[in-house]
């Protein structure tokens, strides 16, 4: 039997697994598909979802019933299981399921993955451990052993999604991470692999968003983008869905996205409401109270409603201790505050009250006869330490229950259910999602939901609170409302909060435009070295993270700069999110570090090639800073500004890979760390190997009915895209860089060698630069393609490292001799290609030849040249606005050969050597 087959089944031959693909297993219908996998029947709306014509764009179900099984499922079964081919066609091969900001993703993720181990579709040993391994009958999968799940926080990844675009894969991340990508300028990612994330976000995807009304400006970016997407156009399907308890579809009107129509809303219906199940969800009780009139935030403010939370628990706990054994498992209480500051204090206060001096797991109560175990979970720990503390929670608690103090963390992607909810008062929206963590799936007789009013330290009035701006980081208004809904309830279950209208939304200042994306499409950064700022589209300006991690290094303390060699990148487990502003922010922590101590922070400068301090006011969303261990800032409480160090670093690397000596902190401008690949491998070698791994994606994606012009040009660029490699300059470096082991030949122009490529002699070098102007001035190669089409393959050929683009420019620092007109990157005019020294032609990949010839900087000028030829920047603006591409299509290509280089290198690393180190700059 294979794996996931259901009971009694038989494997009916092939079945399709994918638009193009054959998958290994068949389902009758539906209903049991999805009964395999959960062990019960679909709700009657999630039935709907999987066999509806069209996808619908908004699914407006209440937080408990089902909403992450609903799209997740669905999608797999149209896209791998359905039984007619045009669905499957119809179902994109990527699913992009994103969070609200500051929640928890590790529960989502191993839901997912729980689904694909049962379906057989899981992969232990494939492109999630970074290894690969030959499908067992998924070729629809790329080749690939069953569905790549990717959780997209920023930092090294294990493996790197983006190399196998052909795969079937979902992907989970929260909003800022993933809307930064879909924007071309990914939090915590290199600059140079912004575009292909965007390419690959962008095109054959689905986007599922969830909890839309936590989104806040990223609710409207979204939007704008699925209507862009539709105009600008896309290759294969791109489709949105939007789900909330909460909304209202007039929220997705924008200037580009109209609002929805009653038919693409899926809600849930008599039939959903009536199902048993549903049924005791949505009538579970919820009786609802204030904890006093009104709770001054003063310092006692933490002790007294610690105090207030261990009453309530013990209370929970004698009520589910009646007419059961001590074996029982005890009753979850949870506390949600609205500041990790206030969660922190809270959290201090109760392991105190318990006497046990900070020990979180197991905490002894002279309250009762049982223990709670009391935890603190917010959005601000290193994911090393935060997904502990899930797997935690997620465990059944012990007789004494548990306590679990949190943020806004748990208000979406985490399915708990408490006996008792404490929250302070929130935003309508926010409390809706709170109060589905309270007898989430109606276990329970009784529950109670507190609400804590907030007023200012020593106030008396509404005015002072609003003063001293305790609604932070909410608005006093949102907090009024509220407020105002609250007091005329007294009870949250789901038929109640169903009589409530939607409240209302306010307008969204910065809404992303058409000429927006357009300039977003260029990565080239300022002469300063500063990019557009996409914050303003992701979140709003109070809640805006970088990402920051702790290292240890020789003279840290002493205010040297952290090495170069040997200095791995950021891993994803050491990342911990910061807020930029605020008095609890990373800007205001920097400029505590005073004196000597302002060396403890720093950021990589990929331009230079070297580590710079860190200043405040140069903080912004998405950059990632490395604090030496004795700079402070954490705890085992996490982020903490006034915590001392030293703070004990994440250990870095993985087990399955071997230390590497040349990693590097990041990449950089000038860099050409993919060469070391164990042994010397010629340029046609290479690239051959490139064309027989775009080839192999090619046919993967064979249902995308990509026009056979792009496909040509990607074949061109692929044959042309080393030819730079040839440069004196190129060949030069690698013969310097392995003297110990020098090339077989002095004939042979070489692509790879065994160890890393060092600094070349000129500054920011790019090969792929003398490529594309080769390829400009080969007339025989150029001509080989229609107009337009052609300047398509000599992007390709410029862009294959996210490092030459829509721009030729030389950078500060560039020095040239007198004697030379011009000069950009390394490359100067006149430089012979190939190398003099090396016989003519060189041979390329696919029997393409470069013959001798001079490299021309003319279309680095700007207009139409003497020869009446467009600029560089001319060309490639072109293309963008290009009704046949795009800047979606165009990022597209730009990702498949990029992936097919890297695939390339990777099948060139001799079997002694790690493929580490020649994927390492891909990753990035």
């Amino acid at each position: 039997m294979l794996p996931g087959m259901p009971a009694g089944g038989t494997d009916q031959g092939p079945k399709h697994c994918g638009g193009e693909g054959v998958g290994p297993l068949s389902y009758k219908s539906y209903q049991e598909f999805f009964r395999f996998v959960t062990g019960r029947d679909p709700y009657p709306y999630q039935q709907s979802l999987a066999e509806c014509d069209e996808w619908p764009q908004v699914l407006h179900i209440p937080t408990g019933a089902g909403k992450t099984a609903a799209v997740g499922l669905a999608w797999l079964w149209r896209r791998c299981y359905h039984p007619d081919p045009a669905v499957r066609q119809a179902t994109p091969r990527r699913l992009v399921y994103c969070l609200p900001m500051r929640v928890l993703v590790e529960q989502t993720r191993d839901t997912v993955r729980s689904w694909l181990g049962k379906l057989g579709l899981q992969d232990p040993a494939g492109l999630e451990s970074g290894r690969e391994r030959p499908s067992p009958g998924l070729p629809g999968s790329g080749g690939k052993a069953g569905v790549g799940v990717h959780v997209l926080m920023g930092g090294e990844e294990p493996t790197d999604w983006a190399v196998h675009p052909e795969q079937n894969a979902i992907l989970i991340g929260t909003q800022d991470m993933l809307l930064s990508r879909a924007l071309n300028r990914g939090y915590a990612a290199s600059r140079y692999r912004w575009p292909r994330e965007f390419g690959l976000l962008n095109n054959d995807v689905l986007w599922v968003l969830d909890e839309i009304q936590l989104m806040g400006v990223g609710l409207v970016t979204t939007a704008q983008l699925d209507g862009l997407r539709r105009s600008l156009g896309t290759f294969g399907p791109a489709r949105s869905i939007w789900m909330s308890a909460t909304l209202d579809p007039a929220w997705l009107g924008t200037v580009d996205h109209p609002v929805p129509l009653a038919r693409e809303i899926l809600a849930l219906t008599e039939a959903d409401r009536a199902h048993p199940d549903l049924a005791r969800k949505w009538q579970a009780p919820k009786s609802l109270q204030f904890w006093r009139e009104a709770a001054p935030v003063d310092k006692h403010y933490a002790a007294r409603l610690a105090a207030f939370v261990a009453d309530c628990h013990v209370q929970a706990r004698q009520q589910a201790t009646t007419g059961t054994g001590v074996g029982q498992t005890g009753p979850l209480t949870l506390v949600i505050l609205n500041t990790v500051p206030r969660a922190q204090a809270v959290y201090a206060e109760l392991v105190r009250l318990q006497g046990n001096g900070g020990n979180d797991r197991c905490i002894p109560s002279g309250r009762s006869g049982a223990s709670p175990s009391i935890l603190l979970l917010h959005s601000r720990f290193r994911p090393y330490e935060r997904e502990q503390r899930v797997a935690e929670l997620l465990t059944p608690p012990g007789p004494g229950g548990r306590i679990l103090v949190a943020t806004q963390a748990v208000e979406a992607g985490v399915d708990i259910s408490a006996r008792v909810l404490i929250t302070e008062l929130a935003p309508w929206s926010s409390l809706v999602q709170r109060f589905g963590r309270c007898n989430r799936r109606g276990e329970y007789g009784q529950a109670a939901v507190w609400v804590v009013d907030l007023l200012a330290g020593g106030a008396t009035t509404k005015k002072k609170a609003r003063k001293e701006n305790v609604a932070a980081p909410y608005s006093p208004e949102d907090l009024a409302e509220a407020r105002d809904r609250l007091r005329r309830l007294h009870s949250v279950s789901l038929a109640d909060l169903d009589q409530l209208p939607v409240p209302a939304t306010t307008e969204n200042t910065y809404p992303l435009r058409r000429r927006d994306l357009l300039d977003l499409f260029d990565t080239t950064p300022d002469l300063s070295g500063s990019d557009i700022d996409v914050s303003r589209f992701v979140r709003d300006s109070e809640d805006r993270d970088a990402q920051v991690y702790w290292r240890l290094w020789p003279g840290a303390q002493e205010g040297k700069a952290p090495g170069t060699a040997g200095f791995a990148p950021p891993q994803r487990e050491e990342l911990c999110p910061v807020p930029v502003y605020g008095a609890y922010g990373l800007q205001e922590f920097l400029r505590g570090l005073k004196g000597p101590r302002a060396r403890l922070a720093w950021v990589w400068d990929p331009l230079e090639d070297k580590w710079e301090t860190a200043k405040a006011d140069q903080v912004r969303a998405g950059m990632t800073v490395l604090l030496a261990a004795q700079a402070g800032g954490y705890s085992l409480s996490g982020w903490d500004p006034a915590a001392p160090g030293p703070v004990d670093p994440i250990p870095v690397g993985r087990a399955d890979q071997p230390a590497s000596t040349r990693a590097r902190p990041g990449q950089w401008m000038g860099g050409d760390e993919s060469t070391a690949v164990g042994r010397w491998q010629s340029l046609a070698e290479h690239d051959d190997a490139v064309g027989a791994a775009l080839e192999q994606e090619l046919d993967n994606l064979s249902g995308l009915a990509l026009p056979s012009q792009a496909m040509e040009a990607l074949r061109l660029a692929a044959r042309w895209h080393d030819a730079g490699k040839a440069h004196p300059v190129f060949q030069e470096t690698l013969r310097l860089s392995n003297r110990d082991c020098p090339p077989p030949d002095q004939s042979t122009a070489w692509a790879k060698s065994p160890g890393q490529g060092g600094h070349h002699a000129r500054k920011y070098f790019r090969h792929e630069l003398a490529s594309a102007l080769a390829f400009l001035e080969s007339p025989a190669a150029y001509n080989e393609l229609p107009e337009g089409w052609r300047d398509l393959a000599a992007y390709l050929i410029a862009a294959h490292h996210g490092k030459v683009r829509l721009a030729i420019r030389s950078l500060p620092g560039e020095e040239a001799p007198a004697n030379v007109a011009r000069h950009a990157l390394g490359v100067w005019e006149g430089d012979p290609l190939p190398d003099p020294a090396l016989p003519a032609p060189v041979q390329l990949g696919g029997g393409a030849v470069l013959w001798p010839l001079r490299l021309s900087l003319a279309p680095m000028e700007l207009g139409f040249g003497a020869d009446g030829c467009p600029s560089w920047q001319e060309r490639m603006l072109r293309l963008v606005t290009w009704d046949a591409l795009g800047p979606f299509r165009l990022a597209y290509l730009e990702a498949l050969l990029t992936a097919a280089d890297a695939r390339g290198s990777a099948s060139a690393c001799a079997p002694d050597s790690s493929p580490a180190g020649s994927a390492q700059e891909e990753r990035r």
